[in-house]
Formats: C-alpha cells, sequence, structure tokens
C-alpha cells in the first residue's frame, strides 16, 4: 500500500487567490513499493512558470505579446519549454514552442488562443528535474550498465504507442539516467505534461517527494488513438467528500466521443473505450466502460459489471486508457478546489 501526505503552501498577496498571477504550490510524500512491484504514477504539480506572457494578437499559431510582457527570447533553449494557455473559457491548453523571437511566441499545434490570453512558459519536467541527475531517491542503480540489476523507469510516448525504459548507471565514466535499450544518456528525457510513469521495482522501497504548482484551472489533455497513460492532477490524498475524482465526475464521458470516451450502446464492452485503474496492492489492473445501455447507464466494470462510477481516481497515481477512435482532448477537472 502507498502512502501520500500532502502539504499545501499559499502565496498570499492583494491578488484574488486564483488570478492568473497567484500560485499556489504544494508537495506530496510517496512510498514506491519495491521488491518485484510495479507503481504507476504521476505528479499532480507542475514546474514552476518562468514566464507569463499576455497575448496581444494572434495570426495562426504565432502570438504576439503585449509590449508590458517579458521577451520571448528567454524560452531557451527552445525544446526544454512548453506553453500553458488560459483560455477566455477558463480551461487551459497545452502547447510545445515551434519558434520564438523578441515580440512572438510559435506554437508548434493549434489552440484557442485569443488576444488577452495568458501563457504560462513551464519548463518541461526531465528525469534530471524529477528524480535529480545524481539518483536523489536511492533507486536501485546498476555499477556495471546493466539495467537488469537496476529499477526502472517507464515512460509512454502515446503517440508513437511506444514504452522507453531507463535507469541509473553508477559505472564509472557513466554516471547519470540512461535509456535501458539504446545506453544513450536520458537525464533530459521529458516526461510530457497530463503524463504518467511507470517504476518497476528490483530493489527495496523507495521514498519519493513530488513537489511544484497545484493546477488552478482544469487542463487539457490530449489522448491518442490506442493506448494512453495519464496522470491525476488531483494533489489530494485520502478521502475527501465531493473534492476527489471519480470514473463519473471525471468528465471523461461527455456524451460525444469527438471530445469524450466511446460508451457502449449494447452492453458489449469489445466496442467501447477502455480505462485501466491500477490495483498497487494487488499489482492487478481493472477495466472499466461507460454504457449507454437502457438501464444501465454509467460506469461499468468490464469483469464484473458491476458499477464503477465511484472509483477513485487517486492522488499521485495514473490510469490507462484505451482509446478506440480519434484523438480528443479531456478537459480534467479542479474539483480539489471546491468547498
Amino acid at each position: 500500500m502507498r502512502h501520500l501526505t500532502v502539504f499545501f503552501l499559499f502565496c498570499l498577496s492583494s491578488i484574488p487567490l486564483f488570478s492568473a498571477e497567484s500560485v499556489t504550490v504544494g508537495i506530496m510524500k510517496e512510498t514506491i513499493k519495491g521488491n518485484g512491484k510495479v507503481n504507476v504514477c504521476s505528479t499532480p504539480f507542475v514546474p514552476s512558470a518562468t514566464q507569463v506572457l499576455t497575448a496581444g494578437s494572434v495570426s495562426g499559431n504565432t502570438v504576439t505579446v503585449t509590449a508590458s510582457s517579458a521577451s520571448p527570447t528567454g524560452i531557451s533553449p527552445l525544446g526544454s519549454y512548453y506553453a500553458e494557455i488560459l483560455t477566455s473559457d477558463g480551461v487551459k491548453e497545452i502547447s510545445a514552442i515551434s519558434a520564438v523571437s523578441s515580440t512572438t511566441i510559435t506554437l508548434a499545434s493549434a489552440t484557442n488562443v485569443q488576444a488577452g490570453d495568458t501563457l504560462f512558459i513551464r519548463p518541461y519536467l526531465t528525469l534530471d528535474g524529477l528524480l535529480g541527475s545524481g539518483n536523489t531517491f536511492n533507486f536501485r542503480a546498476s555499477s556495471t550498465g546493466n539495467p537488469a540489476v537496476a529499477d526502472t523507469v517507464m515512460i509512454l510516448d502515446s503517440a508513437g504507442q511506444t514504452f522507453s525504459s531507463y535507469f541509473y548507471s553508477t559505472l564509472t565514466g557513466f554516471v547519470g539516467w540512461y535509456n535501458a535499450t539504446s545506453f544513450e544518456p536520458a537525464g533530459s528525457t521529458r516526461i510530457e505534461p497530463g503524463s504518467g510513469i511507470i517504476f518497476r521495482m528490483v530493489g527495496p522501497d523507495v521514498t519519493l517527494y513530488f513537489s511544484g504548482e497545484v493546477q488552478t484551472s482544469p487542463v487539457e489533455t490530449r489522448i491518442n488513438h490506442g493506448i494512453n497513460l495519464v496522470g491525476v492532477m488531483n494533489p489530494l490524498a485520502g478521502n475527501y467528500a465531493g473534492r476527489m475524482l471519480t470514473l463519473t465526475g471525471s468528465g471523461l464521458y461527455s456524451g460525444s466521443d469527438s471530445d469524450g470516451i466511446k460508451p457502449s450502446a449494447d452492453g458489449n464492452t469489445a466496442i467501447a473505450d477502455w480505462v485501466y485503474l491500477f490495483s498497487p496492492a494487488n499489482q492487478t489492473l481493472a477495466t472499466h466502460f461507460y454504457s449507454t445501455l437502457t438501464d444501465y447507464v454509467g460506469w461499468y466494470d468490464a469483469t464484473s459489471f458491476q458499477t464503477s462510477g465511484t472509483s477513485v481516481l487517486e492522488a499521485g497515481t495514473a490510469f490507462y486508457l484505451f482509446r478506440r477512435g480519434q484523438a480528443f482532448y479531456w478537459t480534467q477537472p479542479v474539483n480539489y478546489l471546491n468547498n
């Protein structure tokens, strides 16, 4: 059983708590269970913004920032940062950054950014940033370069539908995080916003600390065709009535296959999108689907066919989502801010 503890610190000012300028930060302690166990995790926090820009005008994917904003040329190196756009509807959209100039920033993907929107420029989280270039939390390392004797970290590229594994090496001349297949240095490997990570443990339990800013606005996460490993950004550990993220409250089912999961209209699970929830205690995955069959509307366990809408997507975890159709963007709610 993993043990989670959350502490919150509030940066107080005369600015209202949930304005674009205020920041809520937190730290989470998580026990990664060792000795052959698998752990499916995510950090509910994001790295602090290095710049907060205001869109003055927009042409295609290129945003010209207002004169009062800092120069985007500070976004360097380019591939180390992404943009988080707080749009007029109060939802944050995420895009990689393809180019910058002294007054403009070009987004790599189409968004709904408009003049007046706020852009938070954040560094990508990396293996070094999360776990430390010196193996801060003492994961089992390999002194010979053999990844089989070390704890491994797995990251899914949902666009390419491939997993990559990484381990920490203490071999002389090769100290740091390395790709377990190519044996290339991997400390700068990115952990995409909204994604999860998997720890496959050879050594003993490891106490890990996640920290950063708490999201105070709903955030869009891209769900690709095929397998996705989706992080849970709710930072509350424990049982807080009305503030925990459940399957029913997740908004994963929206009623439309274009911006939500595909349901089953006849109870046949094989035609629906699947959500897999991992049990760290049992080391098993439970499959869930949404049914629109008359008299059986809602979330169901695909094995027992018992209702499962109250299943909690817990803090510090991630879940698998198997998407049968085209990609869509899931807006993850911030019900943990409910009073």
